[in-house]
């Protein structure tokens, strides 16, 4: 059985909080190190704001879709690296450290 299908009610799509939980239930089976936490609780804001941006290139006209879609890849691809810090540091602190001095631009 799956967390995510199951967080929300029949003939609903999952929403925000499913992908909280989710991602929370994902930590957890990674391990206790905050390192885990911090990077599926942060890709869970990533994730909600890569749906926003997927609508967006959808309703948007057929001719600019493929530079929009483009940069949308970037972007993730960016911002997915940007987090994989606190799965490879582990440590609170130095997770933080390390995101402060790249003024926490990811979470922007």
């Amino acid at each position: 059985h799956y967390v995510y299908p199951r967080q929300q009610g029949p003939k609903q799509s999952p929403g925000f909080r499913a992908l909280i939980v989710t991602q929370t239930v994902s930590g957890v089976w990674h391990g206790l190190y905050p390192g885990y936490w911090l990077f599926f609780l942060s890709s869970a804001l990533m994730l909600q704001g890569s749906r926003w941006m997927y609508k967006m290139t959808a309703g948007a006209p057929v001719t600019v879709q493929p530079v929009l879609t483009f940069i949308h890849g970037v972007l993730s691809a960016i911002q997915l690296n940007y987090l994989a810090l606190s799965f490879l540091l582990l440590d609170f602190g130095s997770t933080v450290q390390t995101w402060r001095e790249l003024y926490f631009i990811g979470h922007a």
